[in-house]
């Protein structure tokens, strides 16, 4: 078949398909103009953007990719991985794109309730597969992508994408996770620095980022730190920065010496909501500075502070309480302005329990 173009415009061309000299309706778009969109990605040599409701890629050619060419031809060619195109998102829900990623060379885009990943190299492999549904919106600002794979916020949870997967990681945070203020989730945001998802959400009523959750990758362990504003974080010369509202630009520092910071785990009823638990003692494993422990029931707050060794030691503190409900508190303690900086691991608790 070889057709020639009778007309040409800034968006179409028009062909004469069977040679006779009468157009047909078959069209290509031809611009060379970019699609307008908000997010944009690199992937295989290909500029992607997205828009509210679809994802448009760029040509592609043995010179390799061309910003200024997005022809989309709808005629039938043979150089269709040539070209660029446009791959529709629309959902059910009417979900709107919020982030475009390269994860793991794949393209994700992630909807409002919805993840899709594109597999494929070239347009003639291209796949569309959603691979995680929601329940609430995702915060387009915690989307960080990492050689781990890709960390977000929902609204129940955060989560990691690890390249087969969607999985939840904050079970140990829950509670303050459903303490975020809803109203203000879109504008949590998220980087990845030294090993740890560091994440920056609105607490309680707080209509500014308020809160910090950091994350170690490896060690798998949290921690949250208050007396933040943040708007936005930045990692520059190998430092983590951040700004927020009063237009300074201040670098975060990792240990804790010099902010207040706590562990708090969430409320249990040990799966027995009808029965008194009666705590005497917490063990556990330490070493550090000075260290602020409180065992939380609905009665009250029992605490002690401890010193603890510069090398890891077994501890078994008195930590006398009784509630139907407990939760644990970890807090580093201030010296004259100066915070303690210690560690941790393996608490443990020794009650007993009494049925009603």
């Amino acid at each position: 078949m070889n057709a020639k173009t009778l007309e040409t415009n800034s968006a179409y061309a028009k062909f004469d398909v069977d040679g006779d000299g009468v157009e047909r309706a078959t069209e290509a778009l031809c611009t060379t103009l970019a699609p307008k969109g908000s997010r944009i990605e690199v992937h295989y040599e290909r500029i992607w953007i997205a828009d509210d409701y679809s994802v448009y890629f760029s040509t592609a050619n043995d010179d390799g990719f061309d910003i200024e060419d997005w022809t989309a031809p709808t005629y039938p060619t043979t150089e269709v991985n040539q070209h660029g195109g446009e791959i529709s998102i629309y959902t059910n829900d009417g979900g709107k794109i919020i982030g475009l990623r390269v994860i793991f060379d794949d393209i994700l885009i992630y909807k409002q309730n919805n993840i899709f990943k594109i597999f494929g190299n070239y347009p003639g492999q291209y796949t569309k597969v959603q691979i995680f549904s929601a329940n609430g919106g995702i915060s387009d600002r915690s989307i960080v992508a990492s050689n781990e794979g890709s960390f977000f916020l929902n609204r129940d949870n955060i989560y990691l994408y690890n390249g087969t997967q969607v999985q939840p990681i904050s079970f140990k945070v829950k509670s303050t996770i459903g303490n975020i203020n809803l109203a203000y989730a879109l504008l949590s945001c998220g980087v990845v620095f030294n090993s740890k998802y560091i994440l920056a959400i609105p607490s309680g009523s707080s209509t500014k980022n308020n809160l910090i959750i950091e994350y170690d990758i490896y060690n798998k362990t949290f921690i949250l730190k208050n007396g933040f504003e943040v708007s936005s974080f930045l990692i520059f010369d190998n430092k983590l920065l951040f700004v927020n509202d009063d237009g300074k630009v201040y670098q975060y520092e990792m240990n804790t010496t010099s902010r207040e910071s706590y562990w708090l785990s969430g409320k249990t009823d040990l799966n027995s909501p009808e029965s008194t638990k009666e705590t005497e003692y917490i063990y556990f494993y330490g070493k550090g500075g000075k260290a602020k422990v409180s065992l939380i029931t609905e009665n009250k707050t029992v605490s002690k502070e401890i010193t603890l060794t510069s090398f890891l030691t077994p501890y078994r503190t008195v930590l006398k309480n009784k509630g139907r409900i407990l939760q644990l508190k970890i807090e580093n303690v201030s010296t004259e302005g100066i915070y303690s900086n210690f560690t941790i691991v393996k608490p443990n608790i020794m009650l007993d329990t009494d049925l009603d």
